[in-house]
């Protein structure tokens, strides 16, 4: 059983739109579980990166969340103006980095319309990825370090050899002492 909607923001058209929507997927997920609940939310591909620098955008998605769930969590990409905006809201949030993607000087997602977006060498998926955890920087395409903090770190089952990346990620963080636990008991 859903409570009745809060009114409903006022919005671009486009970020209605993607409002409504939201409420619509968010509210099926969550019929789908057992517990009628959801954990956490996370927006794919053009609109997650959409949302990283669109407040409106990025507003959208958060209240169309909280609408459901009040208690969800979103992912939103590290240091983010969308991080910003969720916990402005109140909205608790996992700030997210990424093992397999190249990043940009301001720590956005290189375009992967750009040769070189997605990482496809273990070795390098790792060895970054410790160094994110451990360190809180990333070395980014033009050769830069950008700091980073994240609860979550994301990797893409759809790149080639994942699932080999995934174990080799998983082993090296066990070697270092980093502890993998629940995104909620995290934030």
């Amino acid at each position: 059983i859903r409570r009745p909607p809060r009114s409903t923001p006022l919005y671009s058209s486009a970020a209605s739109d993607v409002y409504k929507r939201q409420v619509y997927q968010a509210s099926a997920l969550s019929g789908f579980t057992d517990s009628k609940t959801i954990q956490h939310v996370k927006p794919h591909g053009a609109m997650y990166n959409q949302a990283v620098d669109d407040k409106e955008l990025g507003e959208a998605i958060c209240s169309a969340v909280m609408e459901v769930q009040e208690d969800a969590i979103l992912l939103a990409l590290s240091g983010s103006q969308w991080v910003d905006t969720a916990k402005g809201l109140g909205m608790r949030v996992g700030r997210e980095i990424f093992a397999d993607r190249a990043v940009n000087d301001d720590g956005t997602l290189v375009s992967r319309r750009i040769s070189g977006s997605v990482i496809h060498d273990t070795e390098e998926v790792v060895d970054r990825s410790l160094r994110m955890v451990t360190e809180g920087k990333v070395i980014s395409v033009n050769g830069n370090l950008v700091e980073v903090e994240a609860e979550s770190i994301c990797l893409h089952g759809d790149t080639p050899g994942a699932v080999d990346m995934a174990k080799s990620l998983r082993s090296s963080f066990e070697r270092e002492g980093i502890e993998i636990i629940p995104l909620a008991n995290l934030v």
